[in-house]
């Protein structure tokens, strides 16, 4: 039987979803941002259209109800974390399976998320909503230096700053009110359901994991666990992922606790997540926040498959179709990475140097390269895409951690 799936917003560069919708009967019709540029012959997608899902909501709405009504979809699903409200709503107008609006809303406000995690009894970080216009000294009273400041509706680690004094802060403020302006109040205005601001909260100096995991009216089923590193700011450019994260079982088991509960609390209730924390000194896990959809726009599909054997994105078409998980037996397969190719500077991309060498290694499963020769980039923490991401299978841990030492020194960024 085939299913016919709107997917919204895809990034066309990262394969995983397109070859997923072939082994579980899916046709997509691949809802495309304003400008995106989409290659033809992408496996799987029987149809492309253009919905301005932001700028004009009310009117992707109504194509969808169109094109519902006519030829209908079976499910609607996003791996992108901005389109997630829309999705929601629009699953809801067409009648179709998917994350309630508002547990989906609550995702794309990370002040919102931090009342709900503390209402649920979970441990976090002392935080406020700042008043950019109102005296922030005051505001920010009682918290423990160092603060991290970050955007209350971003996404990609655009805008968030570790701030050590009170200058730290109001200049990382001041950052973040020109990133709400000028990128993700367009998200805010659109959906009607989001708002910009400026979130600060106390630093966490501890390891930083994320939880990759599929949820369902019966609980939420966490598949991977995957080591972040510790990176200790002024910036937060994301780098590595290894998966299954080196922890004993005890921590593994409070992690996962705390995410369910977090889940439960939120009404994260269908579908797949993304959940990111650190462990205090203690070990106690300590939610920053949580995505209702995958990862990496579905790269963590890479590393939970290689890792655990099990079909991550396959599982999420068919409880998105057919309304049930497939029964799911995570086992210990391999170690899976992926590696971000770090900006580290700012000009006009040109590509990259030692491509081909990192094609060739061995342990090398794929390199995607995702940013256009010519794209204007702007030093961090301001953000407007990853260069490429290096996806890699290795025998142990230690094999991952070398194998990322070596792509350290073997690809880079030219810039032209």
């Amino acid at each position: 039987m085939t299913h016919r799936v709107a997917l919204v917003a895809q990034n066309p560069g990262l394969p995983f979803v397109f070859e997923a919708a072939g082994r579980a009967g899916c046709l997509i019709t691949l809802v495309a941002l304003p400008g995106v540029t989409v290659p033809a012959g992408l496996p799987n997608v029987e149809s492309v259209v253009e919905l301005d899902i932001f700028g004009d909501p009310g009117g992707a709405h109504a194509w969808l109800e169109g094109r519902h009504a006519s030829q209908p979809f079976d499910a609607i699903i996003t791996l992108y974390e901005a389109a997630g409200p829309f999705t929601a709503e629009a699953a809801r107008r067409l009648g179709l399976r998917g994350i309630g609006p508002e547990a989906a809303r609550i995702c794309r406000d990370k002040y919102r998320q931090r009342d709900a995690m503390r209402q649920a009894g979970l441990d976090v970080p002392g935080y406020r909503l700042i008043d950019p216009v109102a005296d922030i000294g005051s505001q920010i009273t009682g918290l423990r230096f160092p603060l991290v400041v970050k955007p209350v509706n971003g996404l990609s680690s655009q805008g968030v700053s570790r701030a050590d004094n009170l200058a730290d802060v109001t200049a990382a403020v001041d950052l973040v009110q020109i990133i709400n302006s000028s990128q993700l109040a367009s998200y805010a205005d659109a959906s009607h359901a989001e708002r910009t601001g400026v979130l600060a909260e106390e630093f966490i100096d501890g390891p930083e994991y994320c939880v990759e995991a599929v949820s369902s009216p019966q609980g939420t089923t966490v598949l991977a666990i995957t080591d972040k590193g510790n990176l200790q700011g002024p910036y937060f450019e994301e780098r590595t992922f290894i998966t299954p994260a080196p922890l004993d079982p005890g921590t593994s088991a409070r992690i996962i606790d705390a995410v369910r509960v977090a889940h439960r609390q939120i009404g994260i209730d269908f579908g797949a997540s993304h959940t990111e924390l650190r462990l205090r000194a203690d070990g106690t896990p300590v939610l920053l926040e949580i995505g209702a959809r995958m990862g990496g726009s579905g790269t963590v599909h890479y590393l939970v498959e290689t890792a655990s054997g099990v079909d991550f994105l396959g599982a999420v078409l068919h409880q998105a179709t057919c309304g049930v998980l497939p029964t799911l037996h995570p086992t210990q397969q391999r170690f899976a990475a992926d590696w971000i190719v770090p900006v580290t500077g700012h000009g006009v991309y040109a590509g990259l140097v030692g491509a081909e060498e990192v094609r060739r290694h061995p342990a090398t499963g794929m390199l995607l390269e995702l940013m256009r020769p010519g794209t204007p980039v702007p030093a961090w923490p301001r953000f407007v895409g990853y260069p490429a991401f290096v996806l890699s299978s290795h025998a142990s841990y230690r094999d991952c951690q070398d194998y990322h030492t070596w792509l350290e020194d073997t690809i880079a960024i030219t810039w032209a």
